[in-house]
């Protein structure tokens, strides 16, 4: 479609909003999978295996991209709780780019890559089992027209994992989403709670150029007040992304595991879509439009003392949660997929040629919108 066209908005931000880190080093990077329809889409399609790994397990920067990576600050709800200790804690953001598509900015976010100063007790790790989740889950939604982020890719690294909730030790696997964003709503509850004033103008003229089509406030003005039409603009397509993403769940039947402000994105799409499941519940379906309006309610916390937004926000939500819902129906999405939850194992202490056959034809199940139940890689 054109070349790679990257772009540096995010690191060329003042210090504040993130902490230059460092990948870990992988004793075996093997590449497991690869979009090869979106890495067409932002220009990297004619990359050489070499340079996938080179990219996308070591993390060399890419050409003319950000120079280092960056674990993003934000604080967020957890469990009705409210943490400051987060952060990106085994993840980064690599690098940001031009959807060659329409122009959108897209980030490359990683998952599994090491230890960053927000890691806390973890080890900054991903299971391989983790990444496969991951991959097919995004693949289910996308092919659902839900809005989502997209797995680019994943490398087994040739590490054995510990963890307590599966069987040990395990294998382990570094994974780069490809994401309109990752500005989190916790991203704002933190300079809130730190009442950074100046960061905070920062965060929201960012976000209103690369995320929202609308009014525009100068400098000057974003300098002088936060309660112009602008702000408010961009509080209401928040709310109306996340009405629209609650509908689409409904409808697709995925019920996400551990919907938090750390992990729910401004412009309506969510991370750790493989901590998810698609089930025939409509009990567990109807609990997430309460769960994202929840979630919803940091931002209007945090955007009402610069604009003066009134609990109004709710009865937008429902609005918009209803007219959403009504439109996925009619566009047949309610019929045309079964809902069915997503089990799988992996072996965890040894590298079957079968085990990637069957992740390819699941793979191209989800893809095609349509997974059986099934018990994905389940020989041990």
């Amino acid at each position: 479609m054109g070349p790679f066209q990257p772009s540096t908005s995010y690191s060329d931000l003042p210090e504040g909003f993130s902490d230059v880190v460092r990948a870990a080093a992988f004793p075996n990077a093997r590449l497991r999978f690869w979009n090869e329809d979106w890495a067409k889409r932002v220009g990297l399609g004619t990359l050489s295996v070499e340079d996938k790994t080179r990219y996308f397990a070591r993390f060399e920067s890419l050409p003319r991209a950000q120079a280092n990576p960056l674990a993003m600050r934000y604080h967020g709800h957890q469990f009705r709780r409210y943490n400051p200790d987060l952060g990106d804690g085994r993840g980064f953001l690599f690098a940001q780019c031009r959807d060659l598509a329409n122009g959108r900015l897209l980030d490359f976010g990683t998952k599994g890559s090491g230890q960053t100063p927000y890691s806390r007790a973890g080890d900054g790790r991903l299971t391989l089992k983790g990444a496969v989740r991951e991959a097919l889950a995004t693949e289910m939604l996308e092919a659902l027209g839900v809005s989502t982020s997209k797995t680019f890719c994943f490398f087994e690294t040739g590490e054995s994992l510990e963890r307590h909730d599966e069987p040990s030790p395990t294998r382990g696997a570094v994974l780069t989403r490809l994401s309109h964003g990752h500005i989190r709503y916790g991203t704002f509850q933190r300079l809130a709670a730190l009442r950074e004033q100046d960061l905070m103008r920062e965060l929201v003229s960012y976000s209103l150029k690369e995320y929202f089509d609308g009014p525009k406030p100068s400098s000057r003005e974003l300098a002088s007040d936060l309660s112009g039409a602008a702000v408010f603009f961009m509080f209401e397509e928040v709310v109306a992304r996340a009405a629209v993403l609650a509908a689409s769940w409904m409808m697709a039947g995925f019920v996400h595991g551990v919907l938090n402000t750390d992990n729910m994105n401004i412009t309506g799409r969510v991370s750790i879509t493989a901590l998810g499941v698609f089930c025939r519940s409509t009990i567990h379906r109807s609990r997430r439009p309460t769960l994202i309006m929840k979630v919803s309610t940091a931002t209007v916390v945090n955007l009402r003392p610069f604009t003066g937004i009134s609990t109004s926000w709710r009865r937008r939500f429902i609005f918009w949660l209803q007219a959403d819902k009504k439109a996925f129906g009619a566009n047949g999405l309610s019929w045309r997929f079964v809902p069915i939850r997503l089990s799988f194992k992996i072996d965890c202490s040894k590298n079957s040629p079968s085990d990637w056959e069957l992740f390819r034809a699941n793979f191209a199940t989800a893809r095609g919108g349509l997974f059986r139940w099934k018990t994905f890689l389940s020989r041990r």
